[in-house]
C-alpha cells in the first residue's frame, strides 16, 4: 500500500468517528515543521508512511487503535524513543535499537515500533515494557502501517472482528477495541 492509501485510510477512520459524533477524538495532522524537528531530535528521517501518517494526524488523540494501542504524536515519538533509549545500552545486547522508531504506546511501556535503514522490512514490530520483542499474529494488519491503517479503517466499517479484536462499541464512552472471543456472561 502506498502513502496514499494512508491518507485514504484515515478519510475512513475518521469519517465513522464522524459518522458518531466522535471526530473530536483525532488529533489533527502534524505541521512540516514538527515533522522535521521530530527528526532532528531523533537524529535520523523517520519511515515515508509514518510521515504521511503523522501528516494526516498527529497522533490518534483519544481514539485508540487495535487492539489497545494509541498512535503516538511527533512529540510523543521523541519521548518514547528517548525513554527506550535512555533505559536500554546502546550495543548488540540491547532489546531496544537507536534505529526503531516507536509510534504506538499501550500506556504501560510497551509499543509498536518501525527500523529505520531497511527499506524491505515495513512490518510492525512489538515490544513488551521489559523490552521483550512481541511477534504480531501473520495476519496482514502487521505488515506496514499503511496495512496496519487499511484494516483499521476495514472493521470500522465492516464491524469484522480484526485479528481477534472487535471494533469498538459505539456507545462507549472510550472506544476501545474488544477480545471478540470475550463473554461478559462467562464472568458472572
Amino acid at each position: 500500500m502506498s502513502n496514499s492509501g494512508i491518507s485514504y485510510s484515515w478519510w475512513r477512520i475518521a469519517n465513522w468517528l464522524r459518522d458518531r459524533g466522535r471526530d473530536r477524538e483525532l488529533a489533527p495532522g502534524a505541521t512540516p515543521d514538527e515533522i522535521s524537528l521530530t527528526e532532528e531530535r531523533l537524529g535520523f528521517s523517520i519511515p515515508p508512511m509514518l510521515t504521511a501518517s503523522l501528516r494526516c494526524h498527529n497522533g490518534s488523540g483519544s481514539f485508540a487503535c487495535p487492539p489497545r494501542f494509541e498512535l503516538l504524536s511527533c512529540s510523543g515519538i521523541v519521548s518514547a524513543w528517548e525513554s527506550k533509549t535512555g533505559v536500554w545500552p546502546r550495543d548488540s545486547s540491547s532489546p531496544f535499537s537507536p534505529h526503531f522508531v516507536p509510534f504506538a504506546s499501550d500506556g504501560s511501556g510497551g509499543g509498536l515500533y518501525l527500523i529505520t535503514g531497511q527499506a524491505s522490512d515495513t512490518r510492525i514490530h512489538e515490544h513488551s515494557r521489559e523490552g521483550e520483542e512481541i511477534s504480531p499474529t501473520s495476519h496482514p494488519m502487521w505488515d506496514s502501517l499503511s496495512a496496519y491503517l487499511y484494516h483499521t479503517a476495514e472493521a470500522l466499517e465492516t464491524g469484522e472482528a480484526l485479528d481477534g479484536y472487535q471494533r469498538p462499541d459505539e456507545d462507549s464512552t472510550f472506544l476501545l477495541w474488544e477480545d471478540a472471543d470475550y463473554d461478559e456472561d462467562d464472568e458472572e
